[in-house]
Order: structure tokens, then sequence, then C-alpha cells
């Protein structure tokens, strides 16, 4: 009896050692992914997607090399990952209503601007390769897209709104992210503007664009 349960105890202890190592490479591996991620994006936004390889990438992450292939089918795959991780995340605690929609339509340019900015890292890294994947384009598209859903879902609640059909509201929103990469990317990023004054002029336009209400 004693033997058997001997033999019980250590087959349990066994099982247990096993577990404990597969919950150990399950989120060593979510670490490496990580690493690797955020690797790659910082790459792909200082030097480019083209000019960027997989073993610049690995050295970064401090990983094996062949773990990009393995996890993600290649570099491809990787940046796919990025762009699939901006789109998924989560959206962030809604501003309350302002008491005018003029109020509203410039806090809406302003909240643009800011988020251009903080996706600033990832545009630099994505835009050329929307130039040449139209596919890319597509899904990079829903971000945008998103955004503008929420942006006449808010105009919705003002009395003034009532008055354009959707695709004016549609149109509006677009105007709005459009402001929004205008000032919050591409004139302080790629033409260098002072980023105070690229706001600054965001809010004037802002203001402009709220007179239509």
């Amino acid at each position: 009896m004693n033997l058997l349960g001997g033999h019980s105890r250590v087959s349990q202890q066994r099982s247990a050692k096993n577990k404990k190592n597969r919950t150990l490479r399950v989120r060593n591996r979510g670490a490496r992914e990580r690493a690797l991620i955020e690797a790659a994006a910082k790459l792909f936004a200082d030097q480019g997607y083209e000019h960027t390889t997989t073993r610049e990438i690995a050295a970064k992450a401090g990983c094996a090399e062949g773990l990009i292939s393995r996890y993600f089918k290649g570099e491809s795959g990787l940046l796919r990952t990025i762009v699939e991780s901006q789109i998924a995340q989560k959206p962030s605690t809604p501003a309350p209503l302002p008491a005018s929609i003029q109020e509203e339509v410039r806090r809406l340019v302003e909240e643009e601007v800011q988020h251009l900015w903080d996706d600033r890292e990832f545009l630099k890294m994505v835009i050329p390769q929307m130039i040449l994947s139209p596919s890319l384009g597509r899904e990079i598209s829903q971000i945008p897209d998103r955004r503008a859903v929420k942006i006449v879902e808010r105009l919705r609640n003002y009395k003034e709104a009532a008055g354009l059909s959707s695709d004016e509201l549609n149109a509006f929103a677009t105007s709005i992210i459009g402001l929004g990469f205008l000032f919050g990317f591409w004139r302080p990023v790629t033409l260098g503007q002072e980023r105070e004054a690229s706001k600054r002029m965001a809010a004037s336009m802002g203001a402009i664009l709220s007179r239509a209400f």
C-alpha cells in the first residue's frame, strides 16, 4: 500500500510540475511576442518596414530570430499583428457632452488632433506600406471609420444636427478627422511645424467649422 501510495504521489508531483512548466512556457511566449511587436513597431517607425530586417527586430527584442516566423509567419505577419492591435485598442471613456454643439465641434477637433499626435509612431510606420498594399490600407481605414461613427453619434445629441442627413453628418465627421490628421500628424511630424503652433491653428479651424451650426 505504501509503495502504491508513493507512486501515486510521485505521479501527482510530476503532473503538477509539467502543468507549471506549460504555464511558464505560455507566459514566456506572451512576453516574447510583446517584445517582438514593440521592437518591430519601433524599428518600422524609425527606419521603415522595407529597411528593417528580422535579425534587427530579434536583436532589439532579445529573442531568437526564428520566433518571428514561428509566432507571426514572418515579418509581414508581424506588421499585420501591429495593425490589428492598433485597431482593437479599447476606446477611452467618452467625454461629457458640452452645452452647445459649437463647443462640441471645437472639442472634437482638439481631441482628434491629440489622437493623431498620440498615433504618430504608428502612422510613420504604416503610411508607406498603405501606399504599397491597398489591402493593408483597407484594414487601417477601420480606425478613422470607427471614430467617424462615434463623432456622428455625439453630434446627433444636438437639435442643430437634426436637419442634416446621414451623409452630411458623415462628411462633417470626416472633416473633423481630416483636421486631426493635418494638425495632429502632418504638420508637426511630417513638416516639422512647432506643436503648439499646430494646435493653435487646429483650434482656429475648429472654431470656423463650428459655425456651420
